[in-house]
């Protein structure tokens, strides 16, 4: 059995792994469709914007 502290920075690196590969994916996405409008940029921008408020909180 992990020690609660232990546990809880695993889980810490977990979340930055997964908000570095959707930051990635977003701008891999952006690189493949270069005629966004701005709805759809927006979009994206909300997305990476509520994932970080959410990394934010969690520390």
């Amino acid at each position: 059995m992990l020690h609660p502290q232990r546990e809880e920075t695993m889980m810490k690196e977990q979340f930055k792994k997964i908000l570095i590969n959707l930051g990635k994916k977003i701008v891999k996405s952006l690189d493949i469709s270069i005629c966004l409008n701005a709805s759809e940029l927006l979009k994206y921008l909300r997305i990476l914007r509520f994932f970080y408020l959410r990394f934010i909180e969690f520390f």
